[in-house]
C-alpha cells in the first residue's frame, strides 16, 4: 500500500469483456482485513472513526488495507457516459388523482373533494 499514490485499476467497457470458459480474465478474490472486535471494543472504535481528527485517517488506512482505494476509488472505466436510461420508461395514469386549480379559494377547494 503507497502511502500517498497507489496503482489504479483500468476496467474495460463490458461489450470487450469475455466470461466464458475460455476466458483469461481473472477473479480477485476478496481479502478482507478488518479488525474483529466486540463490546466495548466497537465502541471505542466507533469512537475513534467518528472522531474529526482520527476519523478519517483511520478510515483511508482500513481502505487501503482492503483494495478499496485500488479497485474502486483511484480505477479507471472506459466506457463511455451513460445519458440515457436503458430501460423503455412508461408513465402510468394514475386512479383517484385530481388536477386542481391553483386559483381556487378554500370553500371551492373543500367542495370539490367533497363531490369526489
Amino acid at each position: 500500500m503507497g502511502l500517498f499514490k497507489s496503482e489504479s485499476v483500468v476496467y474495460k467497457p463490458v461489450n470487450e469483456v469475455n466470461l466464458g470458459p475460455d476466458s483469461s480474465e481473472f477473479y480477485l478474490q476478496a481479502n478482507v482485513k478488518a479488525p474483529r472486535m466486540t463490546g466495548i471494543l466497537v465502541k471505542i472504535f466507533t469512537w475513534f472513526l467518528e472522531s474529526r481528527i482520527f476519523g478519517g485517517l483511520l478510515l483511508y488506512i482500513l481502505k487501503g488495507n482492503n483494495l478499496i482505494h485500488k479497485l474502486i476509488t483511484n480505477a479507471e472505466l472506459e466506457e463511455p457516459p451513460l445519458y440515457v436510461p436503458l430501460h423503455h420508461f412508461e408513465d402510468h395514469k394514475e386512479k383517484e388523482v385530481k388536477c386542481l386549480d391553483s386559483a381556487l379559494t378554500p370553500p371551492d377547494f373543500f367542495l370539490i373533494l367533497r363531490t369526489a
